[in-house]
């Protein structure tokens, strides 16, 4: 039976029990409607995302209620994922063909390990031939080592994803991740994306890395935007990077005789043929173009009515003030958004005041430095900038036993209202048990505060042993805290990182805001792989609460199971981050939203009594791991 191809009801309900595979989808979403029913699988995503996790996939509400998409995580299954990936692309067929609540999916490389050709065709190819309706699609490494199998299933010659673009009707959302190819062959591998002839008028999104972009790409991309009856709305390319030498490689590029500047204007000519864009949001990286390139980019902007905001990165920091002077000439200083992260000392500082329209965020990071002189410092240099919201700090042994130095630090922890990141990287084996500690508890002072900073969202502690009593507080903090979406922990004692491991999944349950947690240099056991597989599975939980809560404050949903949701996480940081996109508002105004329904006498006050809670058994996950 796990040599076939295909297989029948019955084997495929023997192989996954409980999963209902053979069950039609029972999901009818009305996005303009106040009534949607939900796909049974949202009843029994637990026990699907324990199967899917050792493949390193999960199925998470990420874009509305009811509405799944196939991810993939980033740790991997485990020693049998080959095997797991088998049982993958069973389920990958099955949710495509049967179950038209997905509406997005990541695939990869891991997908399609271990599988042959027919099985490739018959589950991943025959499954995107059947399913023209998907409105998200993320293809990672398409054009890595295993591009051979995906362009091996065509239709009259033509690759079969150009074909299953061509028929899709509802695509909007595409990513597509490269692996820094010649830009002669991103050029061969984009235009069967995104060609005229064959890109979507439905596209609104498109988000492109890994790829070296040259003259043709340019004109490729400008011929997309311009297309007419196109909608694409925001394109992502700050993952690429340019190679604008003049060059014949590229199979559209001009000729020698042609200045890169002149060519740059080439290439974005088709834009001033089309009288309608519809972009709104472009995202560019600026490293490999001349000043003049970018003034060309600027240029065009202000010509494009719809584009409301550019989002510019890997700018180094000596060539900001003639980008801002660029910025200022083209008067659209309210619509440029610099993205990148600059080391923070007094000299750079005073740089920065200058270009105060530049600086949307302030990273103060001291990873280098490893000296207590470079610790007091940095404590002193942060604690001048109150609107600082990134904070990496390197702590040695030494500075870790220093007890004034080490208060200084908490001062700065417990008053930083602004702070959404801290970083505390350590060096020499510090150990937390020797800095200060509560009297009454005997935990960490500094642990304390963190957790009692209501504007953190991501922790991250590396190389810094605890301890029994700093473990265990850390835990708890973890099960109750309300606020924080992302941690990342790893200490120097490798035992620590498996207990740590150890101790959430038995009660991670009790937390339903935290998204990103990562334990790293854990034990590669089946111990472990459990471990993560329940943590897992209470994280697409976690996202769907905020998925649905976030519906219900912005009024776009109004069920009985997105109510329970926001009573749920009614102060998750996550939640207000996703009421900003959603409502497309900023952090104060998003927070108001949420606030002015989570204080009145709101409906969900009377039902949350007889609400029954999400069940999720352990027990069975543990065993269906086995």
């Amino acid at each position: 039976m796990f040599d076939q191809v295909y297989l029948n009801e019955d084997d495929i309900d023997a192989l996954f029990p409980g999963l209902g595979l053979h069950h039609p989808c029972t999901a009818e979403v009305h996005r303009n409607s106040s009534s949607t029913s939900y796909c049974h699988i949202i009843e029994r995503l637990s026990f699907w995302n324990c199967v899917l996790w050792h493949a390193g996939f999960q199925l998470r509400e990420l874009t509305a209620p009811g509405e799944l998409s196939l991810v993939r995580v980033a740790r991997d299954g485990g020693r049998r994922q080959e095997q797991h990936c088998r049982d993958v692309r069973l389920l990958f067929h099955v949710l495509l063909e049967f179950h038209r609540c997905v509406i997005g999916v990541e695939l990869d490389d891991v997908l399609v390990e271990g599988s042959g050709l027919r099985e490739f065709r018959v589950r991943v190819s025959s499954a995107f031939r059947d399913n023209t309706s998907l409105p998200s699609l993320k293809l990672v490494s398409l054009f890595s080592d295993c591009s051979s199998i995906l362009h091996s299933w065509k239709s009259k010659g033509v690759p079969w994803f150009s074909v299953y673009l061509k028929e899709s009707t509802t695509l909007s959302a595409l990513t597509l991740e490269g692996m820094n190819s010649e830009p002669e062959n991103t050029v061969k591998e984009l235009k069967g994306v995104l060609a005229p002839e064959i890109a979507l008028s439905s596209l609104e999104k498109l988000k492109l890395s890994g790829f070296l972009l040259d003259y043709g790409c340019v004109c490729l991309l400008s011929s997309l935007v311009a297309k007419q009856d196109g909608s694409l709305k925001h394109l992502d390319i700050s993952g690429c990077r340019w190679v604008l030498e003049r060059s014949q490689k590229s199979l559209d590029a001009p000729t020698d005789d042609v200045q890169p500047f002149e060519q740059y204007c080439m290439g974005l000519e088709p834009l001033d043929k089309c009288e309608e864009v519809r972009l709104s949001h472009l995202s560019v990286n600026v490293k490999g173009l001349t000043l003049h390139d970018f003034k060309t980019l600027l240029f065009v902007a202000t010509t494009l009515e719809s584009l409301r905001s550019i989002s510019i990165c890997d700018m180094a920091l000596e060539v900001l003030p003639e980008i801002c002077g660029a910025v200022r000439q083209a008067e659209i200083s309210d619509m440029v958004h610099i993205m990148n992260e600059y080391p923070v000392d007094p000299m750079t500082l005073s740089k920065l005041e200058h270009f105060r329209e530049a600086v949307s965020h302030v990273v103060v990071s001291c990873l280098r430095e490893t000296s207590v002189s470079a610790f007091c410092k940095t404590i002193h240099l942060v604690r001048s900038w109150n609107h600082v919201t990134t904070f990496r700090l390197t702590i040695s042994k030494e500075a870790m036993r220093d007890v004034f130095i080490m208060w200084s630090l908490c001062c700065y922890v417990n008053e930083a209202n602004m702070l959404k990141e801290l970083e505390l990287r350590g060096c020499n084996e510090p150990d937390l048990r020797t800095c200060l500690g509560e009297v009454a508890v005997n935990h960490s002072f500094l642990l304390q505060v963190i957790f009692s900073n209501s504007s953190l969202r991501t922790l991250r502690l590396s190389q810094i042993r605890l301890g029994e009593v700093n473990l265990n507080f850390m835990v708890d903090a973890v099960y109750f805290n309300d606020t924080l979406t992302e941690l990342d922990f790893s200490s120097w004692d490798l035992s620590e990182n498996d207990s740590l491991l150890r101790l959430l999944a038995i009660d991670f349950d009790i937390n339903e805001t935290l998204l990103r947690p990562r334990v790293s240099n854990t034990s590669c056991n089946d111990t472990q792989n459990e471990g993560w597989a329940i943590i897992e599975a209470f994280l697409s939980r976690n996202v769907g609460l905020v998925t649905c809560a976030s519906h219900y404050v912005v009024q776009f949903a109004d069920d009985n199971r997105c109510m329970e949701a926001l009573a749920s996480i009614r102060r998750s940081r996550a939640l207000i981050d996703k009421v900003q996109e959603l409502a497309a508002v900023d952090e104060a105004d998003a927070a108001c939203l949420v606030e002015a329904l989570v204080t009145t006498d709101f409906p969900w006050r009377c039902f949350l009594s007889h609400v029954p809670p999400v069940v999720f058994d352990k027990e069975v996950c543990y065993t269906r791991l086995l």
